[in-house]
């Protein structure tokens, strides 16, 4: 019994030329990246175009969802990276990550981690905001090694203190 697959066209849309598409992974959402330098954030159940992005006049070359923040990474050929809320539209940070057109990014799944390669024979790993901090069971266990850490120190600097003071007096007594 041959697998009969049925493939059915969900989002047509005319524009200028693509660069590189990202599906969001829980909403109806589609990030398109683009040659004119913009970015669409399109809804494939409604088929109509979200938000739009003027991020700079040359190619963005690579866009994708950086979903546990609400946000989105592009890449274009100015050689910055530039990362966006896709709820506020706001920018949240930009800064230039290579010598040359930046061709791929990755998102890490769970850390907060995104690796970008380039023309310029590179690939760089980028934290793109500061890890969440540890549980409090591990804050405390850390605080309570350190502060054992501190008493042994003082009970050893102390017992250093008494040994002088004892060998003082009993070159003193000797004398």
């Amino acid at each position: 019994m041959p697998l009969r697959l049925e493939i059915k066209k969900i989002l047509s849309s005319r524009s200028d030329r693509v660069k590189c598409v990202d599906l969001h992974p829980i909403e109806p959402w589609v990030l398109s990246a683009l040659y004119s330098g913009s970015v669409f954030l399109w809804d494939f159940d409604t088929s109509t175009m979200i938000k739009s992005w003027e991020v700079c006049d040359l190619p963005v070359r690579t866009a994708k969802f950086i979903m546990r923040k609400q946000w989105f990474i592009c890449a274009s050929d100015d050689m910055h990276l530039r990362v966006f809320n896709y709820n506020t539209m706001e920018k949240v940070k930009a800064f230039e990550a290579h010598t040359d057109y930046i061709r791929f990014l990755e998102i890490h799944p769970s850390k907060p981690f995104v690796i970008s390669s380039s023309d310029d024979m590179s690939m760089k790993l980028w934290c793109v905001y500061p890890p969440p901090p540890p549980p409090a069971r591990a804050r405390d266990a850390a605080r309570a090694r350190r502060a054992e850490r501190e008493e042994a120190a003082r009970a050893r600097a102390v017992g250093g203190l008494r040994r002088a003071t004892a060998a003082a007096r009993e070159t003193r007594e000797r004398a």
